[in-house]
């Protein structure tokens, strides 16, 4: 399935853990590898590599790391498998289960038809870390791998500018030349270091000839992909509407526009854009050939996760999307409605059929996009969900979009479902997170290595994500969600109603946070002071915030205390400080000696004369 090519020098030892790492035979994969005929350890090559039926090695006269270029491409020539990867001999991969993650990751791939780049980070200076796997497709259109001689860079540039770019998350090689305790720094290594210090100097992509190559390479990939069958087929799409233009819906309409899309958006409010805008959604209708309605299903704000959970739970307001899908099929014309606000499972059936003619094509695709970062997840899905009964226009726009058919296609009931389902899943793992946190706080153990033991388990365990201690998830995705949901499962009598736990326990959490601060303040007769006001990070924004649900639990019980994101004092007091969102900025903050800080997420380094309470550590600083 992969063919391995490797260049090396001088280090069979090392290239011994590369690719036992890889798991050839186990895999069936094959490693091809360039030696140079004066290696002063060829011998020891031969006695470790030249019986093993996975492992082929070209010993050829020496052209030095600046021509890497030439090997690679030589051993591209002699590549038998369809997908090629560029690896390391000082290199390995660290997750034993590496290889199942790329089998699910490729499965829908056709690398003898499709031209592929899919890229694999591994730890230290991104740059200078990426391993690329390309498809037999991507050789075959070029005619080569590369003649750029800094090749993983090249690749890298290649496949963003030909929209063929995938990221690959989940596999990190080790690259042993960033430190730790394996480090290598050989005489090679030195070597390298100097050679690619040179290189990325003498060989700057930007300069004419390069440039003029690099544009001639996408062109061929890109008038390649404009001929496939796909592509023809989603040229039934001549313009996409846009009807909603708010957080979510004026991003995406633009980086669908920058794709090559024509894009017409309307929204009933002004909107700052260089889209073309219709002024009613019967113009839109009439001029588009797929509509995207982007409009909001708001939650009461009593349910947005930023305030104490009341005793009554509700279902969102669908009165904005049913007053546009009757918009939409007022026009009384054929047409491929694409909805993506999110809705309770039975939303379907329930409120939108009803309104629908024969003349409407309804499909369900909600994105599953974090705030700050829409594009970006739109445009690197882990999956497209599609529900509904004629989806093949829609699996065309987006194999034209993201360059390959990522779409998981299934009912409209079943999609709603799959879509809060998935937000709810992140609460469930935040939650299992704090608890672990609180475990660790009352019993002296360290949340951080219980972590760290539990994102090595990636086959069993799905993956690391959302499971760090810390504070409980906001936005304006997942609180409500799970509200929502603890409202249907009342609604159909669930046996269990899970989601009514999350947010009791995440309220829960919040609440104990607030406890440790009002003792601690009571304790050392010091004031209060929150510092975090949104819900996440290098964000300002404050919906569904745990920080902001953190102050009202503690106003409720008239504890007194300041709030403060980033407007607090020049010189801060001496008090009692509780870090409600992991902002970086705090950690540079000059807390004055005799302050306490409580810190849920354990990232501030010790600070004379200051009391830091690190959550979930068996110590304090």
């Amino acid at each position: 399935m992969i063919s391995v090519i490797i260049p090396s020098r001088n280090r069979p030892n090392e290239l011994l853990i590369s690719l036992t790492s890889l798991g050839l035979a186990k895999h069936g994969l094959e490693a091809l590898v360039w030696l140079d005929d004066d290696d002063p350890q060829l011998d020891k090559y031969k006695e470790f590599f030249g019986s093993d039926p996975n492992v082929r090695l070209f010993i050829k006269e020496r052209v030095g790391y600046k021509n890497t270029y030439v090997m690679l491409n030589f051993l591209c020539t002699e590549a038998k498998y369809d997908w090629i990867l560029q690896f390391n001999d000082d290199a390995y991969m660290e997750y034993p289960h590496w290889f199942e993650i790329f089998k699910d990751f490729v499965r829908e791939f056709e690398p003898t038809n499709q031209p592929i780049v899919i890229n694999l980070w591994g730890q230290g200076e991104t740059i200078l870390n990426l391993f690329p796997l390309v498809s037999r497709k991507f050789i075959d259109l070029l005619g080569y791998y590369t003649m750029y001689p800094v090749c993983d860079d090249w690749i890298r540039m290649v496949g963003i500018s030909a929209n063929i770019s995938y990221d690959l998350k989940g596999i990190k090689p080790k690259h042993r030349k960033y430190g730790g305790e394996d480090q290598l720094t050989d005489k090679t290594f030195e070597e390298v270091q100097n050679d690619r210090g040179m290189m990325k100097r003498t060989y700057d992509h930007r300069r004419t000839p390069y440039r003029q190559q690099l544009r001639q390479e996408i062109s061929k990939i890109v008038d390649y992909n404009m001929s496939t069958e796909s592509c023809r087929l989603s040229e039934r799409i001549k313009t996409v509407g846009f009807i909603g233009l708010g957080k979510l819906g004026l991003p995406i309409a633009e980086a669908i526009a920058k794709r090559g899309f024509n894009v017409l958006g309307y929204d009933i409010k002004k909107v700052k854009t260089t889209l073309p805008l219709a002024k009613s959604i019967n113009e839109l209708v009439k001029k588009s050939d797929l509509v995207f309605c982007a409009v909001q299903t708001p939650h009461n704000p009593l349910f947005e996760g930023d305030k104490p959970l009341p005793k009554r739970r509700a279902d969102f307001d669908y009165s904005y999307l049913v007053k546009a899908v009757k918009a939409v099929a007022a026009v009384n014309k054929r047409t491929n409605l694409t909805v993506i606000s999110t809705c309770l499972p039975g939303t379907y059936n329930r409120v939108i059929k009803p309104l629908l003619s024969d003349k409407i094509n309804y499909l369900y695709n909600p994105f599953f996009i974090a705030m700050g970062r829409e594009v970006e997840d739109y445009m690197n899905p882990e999956f497209v969900l599609i529900g509904g009964d004629d989806t093949a226009i829609l699996k065309h726009f987006y194999t034209k979009l993201h360059g390959r058919d990522r779409a998981f296609v299934t009912d409209i009931t079943t999609a709603e479902g799959i879509k809060v389902f998935y937000n709810t899943f992140v609460t469930a793992k935040i939650v299992l997170g704090n608890m672990y946190g609180e475990f660790a706080h009352r019993l002296g153990m360290n949340v951080d290595d219980i972590h760290s033991a539990l994102t090595k388990a990636t086959f069993r365990l799905i993956s690391p994500m959302y499971l760090k201690s810390g504070v409980g998830d906001g936005g304006g995705c997942h609180p409500r969600d799970n509200i929502a949901l603890s409202f249907l499962a009342k609604k159909i009598n669930l046996s269990s109603n899970l989601f009514d736990t999350l947010m009791t326990a995440r309220e829960n959490h919040m609440g104990w946070l607030g406890t440790i601060f009002k003792e601690e303040m009571k304790s050392s007769g010091l004031p209060g002071i929150i510092l975090g006001k949104s819900f996440k990070p290098e964000t300002s924004l404050q919906t569904g915030s745990p920080a902001i649900l953190l102050a009202n639990i503690l106003k409720r019980k008239r504890v007194a205390f300041k709030h403060y994101e980033f407007d607090y004092p020049k010189k801060l007091p001496v008090a009692v400080y509780l870090l409600a969102t992991q902002h970086p900025q705090y950690r540079e903050l000059g807390y004055p000696k005799g302050s306490i800080v409580i810190d849920p997420f354990r990232y501030i380094n010790k600070i004379n004369g200051v009391k830091i309470i690190a959550i979930g550590k068996k110590y304090e600083i």
